[in-house]
């Protein structure tokens, strides 16, 4: 039988323990695999394919971690900001309640905005919570929290922590004990972004049910500029938000 012949010359041309494995390994497999296996073994550099191969699933392995990580650490921060606002607001809601028998609650939103404050079952305030991690990384509003910014103006406050500074005078030894007091050194509340934003998207605003063209997506960056220089600290817009919601 001339394939038993070949069979037998292909093992004793194979010494190698390793080698006749791997071989085993590959005829185990299912004939278009094998097929695929045979088109790869053809490829002269076959070897730098595989390395770049290999290289790109690390690549996607590490992204997707880190983006796992930004993630779980971007809801640690919307906590922290979140039982601060409750911690603040109650304040608000004693003194509401001995007046004008009010009732204030934050409830979280996923539309425009991560937080909603309702002022006797009404949207009062809206608040949307954004944080850095690296010295490349940027604040960026969804369309969607562009377009809500634009429209409530005065009543739409995007609260940005930067991650990135706090880790460049702090060592982290656990992110998920961050405390709202470690991070409010690089905590700033812009609460007047409205009227930039009205101007770049006003057009889809107000003509979404027209047929002219117009953008689909898009994401509002703010400047780290605009942060330093116009955002408040957060004692302080809590203190203007408080007033606010007195009235």
């Amino acid at each position: 039988n001339i394939n038993a012949v070949k069979e037998e010359i292909l093992m004793h041309k194979f010494q190698n323990e390793n080698t006749r494995s791997s071989l085993f390994c590959i005829l185990t497999k299912d004939e278009a695999t094998i097929e695929l296996l045979g088109d790869l073994a053809k490829i002269t550099n076959l070897h730098d394919l595989i390395n770049k191969g290999l290289e790109k699933q690390q690549e996607e392995r590490r992204t997707n971690a880190h983006m796992d990580y930004i993630t779980r650490i971007g809801l640690l921060i919307q906590d922290l900001i979140q039982k601060q606002l409750d911690i603040e607001l109650a304040k608000l809601i004693e003194v509401k309640r001995s007046e004008e028998d009010t009732h204030l609650a934050t409830h979280e939103e996923q539309n425009g905005q991560d937080f909603i404050i309702y002022k006797n079952g009404q949207p009062v305030y809206f608040i949307e919570v954004k944080s850095k991690w690296d010295e490349n990384g940027r604040f960026a509003l969804s369309k969607n929290q562009t377009e809500k910014c634009a429209i409530e103006k005065s009543r739409y406050a995007v609260v940005s922590v930067n991650v990135d500074r706090y880790k460049k005078k702090h060592i982290i030894n656990d992110e998920f004990n961050i405390t709202f007091d470690d991070l409010f050194e690089f905590i700033h509340v812009n609460d007047d972004l409205g009227p930039y934003f009205e101007k770049l998207v006003q057009e889809n605003i107000y003509k979404s049910e027209s047929n002219d063209p117009k953008l689909i997506e898009f994401r509002g960056s703010i400047p780290q500029r605009i942060i330093d220089n116009e955002g408040k600290r957060f004692n302080d817009f809590m203190q203007a938000l408080i007033e606010v919601l007195r009235i």
